[in-house]
């Protein structure tokens, strides 16, 4: 029952769209309706509302993430194969999002797009929330700043579809538990599917380069 408990607990933490509230909230701003993706992500924030607001919405994304899992380790086995859907849990609330309809819900939220997010900060917060337990978190920070920093993917949805898939690979590599790695495996594909159908409407095209050869070319 504890493993269905904080399932439902991580689903709906990770519906609860921080970028897309604080923007509207503290500075009137709809992010969604602003943003080219209608994404209401801390990347769009950071964009459309400020540095300090960014800075607020990524916390946020992150620890809606964090903090269910590292509550449910008091209570879960890590090794449960239930613990794999736990894990998930934030991430895919981030990408579906459990809300009200516009048709119920009340006239002071109106304004809310209702859409869903590509579930980065969220899925990094999840990998935090094993932490001492497990360290797999640095799976996916590797590839990420590999391929911004040294051999610099674009645009940004590739460059999360690699650094994901390198993830999974890492992990397996790591030798992690089972359950950690078909938790992993269901937040990759739900990232990478949420940027797969983003990179079907984008025009940009695929590159690679040096990240020295682009900071010279900057100049």
């Amino acid at each position: 029952m504890s493993y269905l408990i904080f399932i439902l607990l991580g689903f709906c933490s990770g519906s609860i769209m921080y970028s897309e509230i604080f923007p509207y909230i503290l500075a009137g701003k709809d992010i969604s309706l602003l943003s080219d993706d209608e994404n209401p992500g801390c990347s769009n924030a950071f964009r459309h509302a400020g540095i300090p607001m960014g800075i607020l919405c990524l916390v946020f994304d992150i620890f809606k993430g964090t903090l269910p899992i590292l509550w449910s380790l008091s209570f879960c086995d890590m090794e449960h194969p239930l613990f794999a859907l736990v894990l998930a849990a934030p991430v895919l609330g981030h990408a579906a999002p459990f809300c009200l309809p516009k048709a119920i819900a009340p006239r002071r939220f109106q304004w809310m797009k209702h859409t869903s997010g590509k579930a980065i900060a969220v899925s990094f917060g999840c990998l935090i929330g094993l932490m001492p337990k497990s360290f797999l978190v640095f799976a996916l920070v590797l590839p990420f700043l590999f391929f911004s920093v040294v051999l610099c993917i674009n645009p940004h949805s590739s460059r999360v579809i690699v650094s994901f898939g390198c993830f999974l690979l890492l992990a397996a590599m790591h030798h992690a538990p089972r359950t950690l790695l078909l938790g992993g495996f269901l937040i990759s594909a739900t990232v990478i599917a949420k940027h797969l159908l983003f990179s079907k409407d984008s025009r940009a095209t695929f590159q690679i380069s040096l990240g020295l050869h682009r900071k010279q070319k900057k100049r």
